[in-house]
């Protein structure tokens, strides 16, 4: 999900050096000294390694969004910041588990077996009946999650998104939607590379 990340820094103009790595690159050294895991996002900054894309997207949000024009002051805006906190963490925690499910089930799979139709059919019921109620809520009549204008809390969600669109899951609810729309018509979105490459970080 390194896409958010870069979405975020593309939209703060910083100038950072995006890596661009292969499956077979992000297994080996010296990527593997970076983040043993073999896995991106991965952002260096000076003596400083993180690898999960929230964490990232708030340290780069903290250092070089002073105005606030990406994310809400939790001084001024305690509401809409903790609304960022939570979607911070529910996009990675919650949404992608289920998204990813759907789309690896039926996309990848084309739900194929036994297995792959259970699987699709219980996490697609769950997007349905739960989370997508739930995100509709939180929406409410607003263009962006937070209000009027977008913020790093849709960068946030863009990916998951992405997947729910491909598999057409969104075509019934209008406001979602709309919603991914609105998000995809950002040029930092059509920047991102949406791929099977992975992406790694560096100021």
């Amino acid at each position: 999900m390194a896409s958010k990340a870069i979405q975020v820094v593309l939209e703060l103009r910083l100038p950072v050096n995006i890596a661009v790595l292969r499956y077979k690159e992000m297994k080996e050294s010296p990527f593997l000294k970076i983040n043993p895991h073999g896995t991106v996002p991965a952002f260096v900054h000076g003596d400083l390694i993180l690898l999960e894309s929230s964490a990232i997207i708030s340290y780069l949000l903290h250092n070089y969004d002073r105005r606030h024009e990406l994310h809400p002051s939790p001084t001024l805006e305690p509401t809409a910041w903790a609304k960022s906190l939570q979607w911070a963490h529910y996009a990675p925690a919650t949404f992608y588990l289920k998204a990813a499910l759907v789309y690896v089930h039926k996309h990848e799979f084309n739900g194929t077996t036994q297995q792959d139709s259970r699987v699709l059919e219980s996490n697609s019921e769950m997007l349905l009946k739960q989370v997508f109620p739930f995100i509709e809520r939180e929406i409410g009549d607003n263009n962006y999650m937070l209000g009027p204008s977008f913020s790093a809390t849709d960068a946030i969600l863009s990916w998951e998104f992405m997947l729910l669109n491909h598999v057409g899951l969104l075509k019934e609810r209008p406001k979602l939607q709309a919603y991914f729309d609105r998000l995809s018509s950002r040029p930092s979105f059509k920047a991102v590379c949406f791929s099977s490459c992975g992406l790694a970080l560096s100021q």
